[in-house]
């Protein structure tokens, strides 16, 4: 994918709209209607009430593949009032995890949102996550929480950008790593150890109250997803990804910073330190190998968040260093 070549203004004007369209639209059913406007404030502690009442009445079935021998997992109800012997419901399943202190469509009251992480996903290197503005090759089942399946890609993983999705993709999808890579004879990709899981958000990280396709206004959604591939984004082709050109909060809230000073945002900026060395020169200078994928081998801190000098832990790297020794 073509790198994003734009100044922050038109990236932050593009951002605040395109998180309104969906995570994908059906050629015959894309028509979207606004009901009423949407009041986040009110509309917040209600979806968090059905949120919480369908974790209530419902559990995570671990299954086996009788053909390939994978583990599967489902969403099931709870039927007749009775839980299965050895099962435990979502509400109280430890690996039920949560995004809390979302900031979002300038609310007052903050967004909350969850995650189910079922498969962790192979790759551990700084490109194996996306940032919230990253590109993702997944596969996706969406659906209402009465189980209504109302848009689903999962014979073939497809390629999203995730600042066009809805923000409970974009907040969520950088908890999950890609799997394996590799190449058939017939140049098919084949994908193995693949991050997956389960999204659960209110209707103000998805649709509001735009009805779309077969989703209703003010629907909390459910999507099981499966990360595939992340293709980071650099914004200025300066050998870093945009990824680690931005400080990125517990909530996926992010910001761009200038680390020289001298106007312009790191992103966007193809002399970091402005020591009138190119980025891209003194990247391949300090970092001259790559993986079997093509990334450059970059050193992180121990969060993972941040590039670091060769060879340590927390040592600022060249192209971030205007006096050099």
């Amino acid at each position: 994918m073509n790198s994003l070549k734009m100044n922050k203004k038109i990236i932050y004007g593009l951002l605040s709209f395109l998180f309104l369209l969906g995570v994908s639209c059906k050629e015959d059913s894309n028509e979207i209607v606004e009901t009423a406007p949407y009041d986040h404030e009110s509309q917040i502690p209600i979806d968090e009430a059905k949120l919480y009442t369908y974790f209530e009445q419902h559990y995570m079935k671990e299954t086996v593949d009788d053909m390939t021998g994978d583990f599967k997992f489902e969403i099931l109800a709870v039927e007749n009032e009775e839980l299965p012997e050895g099962e435990i419901l979502l509400s109280e399943d430890p690996k039920l995890d949560s995004i809390v202190g979302i900031k979002a469509n300038s609310t007052v009251a903050d967004y909350k949102m969850y995650y189910y992480i079922t498969a962790e996903g192979a790759d551990t290197s700084g490109f194996g996550s996306p940032s919230p503005i990253d590109s993702v090759y997944v596969k996706y089942t969406g659906m209402l929480l009465d189980g209504t399946v109302f848009d689903s890609k999962i014979d073939y993983p497809i390629w999203l950008q995730l600042s066009r999705t809805v923000q409970g993709w974009s907040r969520s999808l950088p908890k999950f790593k890609r799997g394996t890579f590799d190449t058939a004879s017939d140049k098919d990709h084949i994908f193995d150890e693949q991050g997956k899981g389960f999204l659960f958000f209110p209707s103000g990280l998805g649709y509001l109250n735009f009805s779309q396709a077969n989703v209703p206004p003010n629907a909390p959604l459910v999507f099981e997803i499966e990360l595939d591939d992340v293709h980071l984004i650099d914004t200025d082709l300066d050998a870093v990804p945009t990824k680690y050109e931005m400080t990125i909060d517990a909530a996926g809230g992010y910001t761009f910073y200038d680390t020289d000073g001298d106007g312009f945002d790191d992103y966007s900026d193809v002399d970091d330190d402005n020591d009138q060395k190119l980025t891209k020169d003194e990247v391949a200078a300090e970092y001259p190998t790559f993986d079997a994928r093509g990334n450059i081998e970059f050193e992180y801190d121990t969060t993972g968040m941040k590039i670091v000098s060769k060879g340590t832990t927390d040592g600022v790297p060249n192209y971030k260093l205007k006096d050099k020794k």
